[in-house]
């Protein structure tokens, strides 16, 4: 047999496993998912903590003005006219005949 085919030993102890701890997996996936969202949270922390001189530093140069101006406009130019889109569809059609 080769290494890597469908009925290799690896291929079907993932099966197995899978069948026989089904229940398992599924009390566990709440848990699970609420871990891996925190571990997130930690590394992100953590790596920020770690690099905070150097982005204070970055936010201490007057570039940054800039980029936030810069970023204010372009957000205000590309979602003004999205906004006005939504409300006209909210309005719905406006009727030009008259009612007797």
């Amino acid at each position: 047999m080769a290494w890597g085919s469908a009925t290799t030993g690896a291929r079907s102890s993932g099966l197995a496993t899978r069948e026989y701890f089904a229940d398992a997996a599924k009390r566990l996936q709440p848990l699970m998912g609420k871990l891996s969202t925190l571990a997130l949270v930690v590394l992100v922390a953590a790596t920020l903590l770690a690099n905070l001189p150097e982005a204070l530093a970055i936010f201490r140069t007057p570039a940054t003005v800039s980029m936030v101006v810069v970023t204010s406009l372009a957000a205000f130019a590309i979602l003004f006219p999205i906004a006005g889109l939504m409300r006209r569809r909210q309005a719905g059609p406006t009727s030009t005949a008259r009612s007797s």
